[in-house]
């Protein structure tokens, strides 16, 4: 994340570390699918061309990812969080909305409400791990914080109010669906080349590389 952010010269914008695990559930080693990504982390990285930045091992924020969310939802009414990952850390953020305040006697936080848009699960397709392959890694990852996460909608709080959740589930990036996005990317260089008198674009630059990592269906 913060290799794309300095690429595009964005390193204004704050970056929070999440859960190093899940508190229930299973890490990305533990399936095929995750060893395979995981394996191809840095090929992907050198093929984006990204820069490097320092990194000594300690968080480059302050707060946890769960902390800055929740933050966020309270100073910004109508929040939509974008979740492409397992939820621990969504789950985790959920927490801290419920809390009424510290243990001083200050007063209750405000209410939060705030939509989703989540990628996971394998609704109507095969999963790409647990057993039989009936499962999907962001959930599979952490099943219980999912379905607190989904039973959130069902649930008044007198703190956080979660409005909708939308879902983009496993058949959305399987290979039925790999050719048209390349086609959009493809068309989508085209098009900037085609109204770009120069190419210094960082995304005219990074949207071939990305073709050339995404897996083909034929």
């Amino acid at each position: 994340v913060r290799r794309l952010l300095k690429r595009f010269g964005r390193e204004d914008v704050p970056v929070h570390v999440g859960a190093e695990t899940p508190e229930y559930g299973h890490t990305i080693e533990e399936s095929g699918w995750g060893r395979k990504y995981a394996a191809s982390y840095q090929e992907n990285i050198d093929k984006l061309g990204l820069p490097t930045v320092e990194y000594s091992g300690v968080s480059p924020t302050r707060n946890t990812a769960a902390q800055a969310l929740a933050e966020v939802c309270r100073t910004n009414p109508d929040t939509t969080l974008l979740c492409l990952g397992p939820l621990t850390n969504i789950h985790a953020m959920s927490q801290l909305l419920e809390q009424t305040g510290s243990t001083n006697g200050s007063p209750p936080r405000p209410l939060t409400y705030h939509d989703m848009v989540l990628m996971g699960g394998a609704v109507h397709c095969p999963g790409n791990c647990g057993p039989n392959r009936e499962s999907e890694f962001n959930f599979y990852s952490n099943p219980r914080a999912a379905h607190a996460v989904f039973a959130s909608t069902s649930t008044s709080s007198r703190n956080a109010r979660v409005g909708s959740i939308r879902l983009a589930d496993l058949d959305t990036a399987n290979d039925a669906h790999e050719d048209r996005v390349n086609t959009f990317i493809e068309s989508l260089v085209s098009n900037i080349e085609t109204k770009t008198s120069s190419n210094d674009s960082p995304a005219l630059e990074l949207l071939p590389a990305l073709v050339s990592i995404m897996p083909s269906s034929s």
